[in-house]
Order: C-alpha cells, then sequence, then structure tokens
C-alpha cells in the first residue's frame, strides 16, 4: 500500500523507521522536510499524496499533526504517533478550514492513534452525531 510518512520537528525520515514500514508491506514517500524553513509545507504534502497516488498516512510529532489533517482533508486513514496537537499558531493558515459542526462526519475513514498513554483505533463513528 502507497503510504505517505510525515516526519517530526528537526528530523527526518530515520531509515529505520521507513525500512520498518517497508518490511511490514508498505511502499513508502517520505520526504525531508526543514519545517522552519520550508513554505507551503501543507500544499508540498498534500500535492505529493496526490502525484504519487498515496492511499494511507503515517504523521509522527508534528509530523502526526500535518498528518492528521491530511488524512481528513483527501480521505485516507492514518495512523499518528505522538501527534503534536498544539502547532495550531504555527501552521493554522496553512490548513485548510475545518467546521466544529459535531454533525459533519469525517472524511478519513479511519484513524488509529498511538501516544504514551494511549493506543489504538479510534472509533470515528462516535466522534460526531449522527
Amino acid at each position: 500500500m502507497k503510504t505517505l510518512y510525515i516526519h517530526g520537528l528537526d528530523s527526518y525520515p530515520v531509515p529505520e523507521k521507513t525500512q520498518i514500514m517497508k518490511d511490514a508491506g508498505l511502499t513508502v514517500v517520505a520526504l525531508h522536510i526543514n519545517y522552519r524553513e520550508q513554505l507551503a509545507v501543507y500544499e508540498t504534502l498534500k500535492d505529493t499524496s496526490i502525484r504519487k497516488k498515496v492511499k494511507f498516512i503515517i504523521g509522527s510529532s508534528l509530523g502526526g499533526y500535518l498528518a492528521y489533517w491530511l488524512a481528513e482533508d483527501l480521505g485516507l486513514p492514518c495512523l499518528l504517533f505522538n501527534p503534536a496537537m498544539t502547532y495550531d499558531d504555527v501552521f493554522y493558515s496553512k490548513i485548510p478550514a475545518r467546521s466544529c459542526n459535531t454533525s459533519v462526519k469525517p472524511k478519513n475513514p479511519t484513524l488509529w492513534l498511538c501516544t504514551k498513554r494511549t493506543e489504538g483505533r479510534i472509533p470515528r463513528r462516535k466522534a460526531w452525531r449522527e
């Protein structure tokens, strides 16, 4: 499965991590992003996902934050490792506007979340009112 891996702030696509994904049968697309200097990070990730026909997104830390919104935007399943959800002030203007209406179903079909305290699949159907 074609998978986009998005690394964290001040990091890079560590070969050992991408190899684990490859060993699991994933075809990994991983860009080296300099978040502090590169402009249009979200747009670059979205364009890459569309061009490479990505079907799954994995993100870690700041990459998890971006992976969440990208997966929501493209309607793809995602896996988030310790997502840094406190970057709203830095990246909010770069992420497409979202409705806070809880009656609107999210686009991404499946979200897995791994943190120090929580691990498992998040049942998205319980995240909104039907």
